[in-house]
């Protein structure tokens, strides 16, 4: 009976007869434990809406953090979703990133239509957004998976891993070639002598080689030598060519053969042009004449501004095929 007065006189719910004769000198303050209207049943309670009682009575929580206590779904361990527009895990944010029904988005930083940053995934998108992020160099619209490659810049264009996607598969028609230079007249033979370089014009591009070893431009089939830049699209007379350099003498046929490479080790290709038949000594021609260029070539030049040269040693074959760099004494001009 004592029991039962207790809970009617002190207000207690639900406590043991222990717990009530041990309260009984706490006096009535002692037992206004606070607890929070659990309204929607999500197990948070509004942190506006208070009772207090000595233990947890029914429908409440003893935890105020729920921010919207009419929705079962809102609530510190939900998960934030861009469907509502609500505050759904009660964090104080609305909509952050990485939500559900979150939008994945890329930042272009050069307009091109194609991001390369980390992916973002947010409910909204962000300036700048669009939803591709395979662009390799964010910095320059040019380059992006939507471009051609240009064979020979150094540059990967099209973002597919590789600079050098130039190289003809399978049946190739010529009648409709990629780039073409033309010749300067008839019979100048215009790509006999035929070579691809590095940059030997310092405009950072590699360069294509042209010989026309029957152009009279300084003598009788003395011969050209044309450097144009190696990039797609282009068609063009040779003539133009920003880099020019004429043989000097009849019948030499300068640039009858053509190789790139490396002959005096600064890491940079030289020019190397061969002439079968030079006539700078009568009682040599025919004994063939190879001449190197090792500095940037600039303008219309001549032969005789090569670097250095070697002469052959009888008469014969003026220069093979495949000439071969190594080791080679060479006699300056």
């Amino acid at each position: 009976m004592l029991f039962l007065m207790g809970l009617m006189t002190t207000g207690c719910l639900w406590i043991t007869e222990d717990e009530y004769q041990d309260r009984l000198s706490w006096g009535e303050d002692e037992c206004d434990l606070v607890w929070y209207v659990d309204a929607d049943g999500d197990g948070y309670g509004d942190p506006n809406n208070i009772i207090t009682a000595c233990a947890l009575p029914e429908g409440h929580s003893s935890s105020s953090d729920d921010c919207d206590d009419s929705d079962p779904l809102v609530n510190p361990e939900a998960e934030e979703d861009c469907a509502t527009g609500a505050d759904d895990d009660c964090n104080g944010q609305t909509d952050e990133e990485d939500a559900i029904n979150c939008i994945d988005w890329y930042q272009d930083g050069d307009g091109d239509g194609y991001g390369a940053t980390d992916p973002t995934c947010s409910c909204a998108l962000g300036p700048d957004a669009v939803a591709q992020g395979t662009d390799c160099d964010d910095n320059d619209p040019d380059i992006n998976p939507g471009q051609a490659e240009i064979c020979s810049d150094s540059f990967d264009n099209d973002c597919d891993g590789t600079s050098n996607d130039c190289a003809l598969l399978g049946e190739v028609d010529l009648s409709s070639p990629d780039a073409a230079w033309i010749g300067e007249d008839s019979l100048n033979y215009a790509g006999l002598g035929l070579a691809a370089s590095l940059d030997l014009t310092g405009d950072g591009v590699n360069d294509i080689v042209v010989g026309a070893p029957r152009n009279d431009r300084q003598g009788q089939d003395a011969g050209v030598v044309y450097v144009v830049p190696a990039i797609v699209g282009n068609e063009a007379q040779l003539e133009s060519a920003s880099v020019v350099i004429e043989g000097v003498g009849d019948w030499g046929r300068f640039g009858n053969a053509i190789h790139s490479a490396d002959v005096n080790g600064d890491v940079r290709s030289d020019l190397i042009v061969g002439s079968p038949y030079p006539e700078n000594d009568t009682d040599k021609m025919g004994y063939g004449q190879v001449d190197f260029f090792t500095t940037d070539l600039v303008g219309t030049m001549s032969a005789d501004d090569a670097d250095a040269s070697i002469e052959g040693a009888e008469l014969g074959i003026g220069l093979v095929s495949r000439l071969v760099v190594d080791s080679m004494s060479t006699e300056t001009r």
